[in-house]
């Protein structure tokens, strides 16, 4: 009678234990089997399973649930890179949001919560070298008056430099070639006077002047 007692009381311990085993992918808590939040997809438990409701998972810091409202799966947030800036930090169901710098502003670091306007340089009395970009700002530099300065001094030595050589190339033969023919003609006109009768004492000739050099002047008699 003892032994049969036994027997019964071993067999519904048996039962009652094979009965509370949990299986895979679950966790047991005040003898109850409830899901586990899988570690491999960066879920972790955010609370418990009760009598009333199943386990709730959430993510690890840095991603966001993509699986709705059971989140069954986390990705990681968005980095907004140099040349954005973040509307909206990451929650533990959105991603990041973020949006590129306006014209003329620009931002250099991840994550960037602003873009800075690039610099002015005429406002510092400087001048622009580099153009601003949505990474980098201008770069602005001190004016070289000297350097510009010398650039001109250099182009109008220069334009002297040519004209002189284009006077001394074409200007001088054309005095050359004028010379003779303005001689010759004065000559003739002395000829053409003295072969003309003339009464009473011989006048004086007029003083002619010709031109003997380009600028220079003879007086002939």
């Amino acid at each position: 009678m003892h032994l049969k007692r036994f027997i019964i009381i071993l067999v519904t311990q048996l039962v009652h234990l094979d009965a509370e085993t949990c299986e895979a992918g679950e966790y047991k808590i005040d003898n109850k089997c409830c899901p586990t939040c899988n570690a491999g997809f960066r879920l972790i438990i955010k609370q418990p399973c009760t009598d009333r409701k199943n386990t709730v998972c959430g993510c690890v810091q840095g991603y966001f649930c993509i699986g709705g409202s059971d989140c069954d799966n986390c990705w990681k947030h968005t980095v907004s890179p140099p040349g954005f800036m973040v509307l909206q930090p990451g929650t533990e169901i959105s991603d990041t949001k973020f949006v590129a710098c306006p014209p003329r502003t620009f931002s250099t670091a991840f994550m960037s919560l602003t873009c800075s306007p690039w610099s002015n340089c005429s406002e510092q009395g400087l001048v622009e070298k580099n153009a601003g970009t949505a990474t980098s700002d201008v770069v602005c530099v001190k004016s070289d008056h000297r350097g510009t300065t010398g650039i001109a001094v250099g182009i109008l030595v220069g334009i002297v430099i040519l004209i002189g050589i284009g006077i001394v190339k074409y200007g001088i033969p054309f005095c050359r070639k004028a010379r003779p023919a303005m001689a010759e003609a004065q000559v003739k006109q002395n000829i053409d006077y003295a072969q003309v009768p003339h009464k009473g004492p011989e006048p004086i000739h007029p003083v002619q002047e010709t031109a003997v050099n380009c600028g220079e002047l003879a007086s002939n008699v």
